[in-house]
């Protein structure tokens, strides 16, 4: 990856790893600020610093958006702070973002061992919320098989132009008994 993107990547953590400090108990790193923390692919750096509460009213400032919703059995610590566990992380950016974009974070996750039945269990617990539909097809189409950021975008933007899904290269291991 380049440098300078690296380099803005963690520069975002840093920020995101001070937000959730100091954060609420009632509170949790979500969205692409989650994902950053979990150490999880995405296609860009978020704009603001995210989080979700349990109660409240949503809130947008210049540099922090928090959302309200139920939080139940969809936190988890990392690294001492709250955030929410994987398979909300990865639907709450199915909801919110473009496919393409969202679909990076759901093959990466998938890739390291996250299942569809893991994310489908956290769907049934967002069957109704805004978005939803969005983040079904995003299950159904996530593939743990490709192998970096830019095949999941190529992948989601031939889907999002209305095009069959791409089969996902399979590796594929010489057994020649030679190293």
């Amino acid at each position: 990856m380049h440098a300078d993107y690296e380099a803005a990547r963690a520069t975002w953590l840093v920020r995101i790893i001070e937000f959730g400090r100091g954060l609420p108990p009632d509170a949790a790193v979500s969205h692409l600020c989650a994902a950053l923390l979990r150490g999880y692919a995405t296609w860009g750096l978020p704009t603001k610093l995210t989080a979700t509460r349990r109660r409240g009213h949503p809130t947008r400032i210049e540099e922090v958006t928090c959302y309200i919703a139920c939080l139940d059995d969809d936190v988890s610590t990392h690294d001492g702070i709250a955030a929410t566990a994987g398979p909300r992380t990865v639907l709450d950016l199915a909801r919110h973002l473009p496919l393409a974009e969202a679909l990076v974070t759901a093959d990466f996750a998938l890739r390291q061992g996250m299942t569809k039945r893991q994310l489908r269990a956290a769907q049934q617990r967002q069957y109704n919320w805004p978005g939803a539909a969005r983040a079904q097809r995003i299950i159904r189409v996530a593939d743990g098989r490709s192998e970096s950021p830019a095949e999941s975008f190529g992948r989601g933007r031939i889907i999002q132009a209305g095009f069959p899904a791409p089969i996902c290269r399979r590796s594929s291991t010489a057994t020649t008994g030679s190293s």
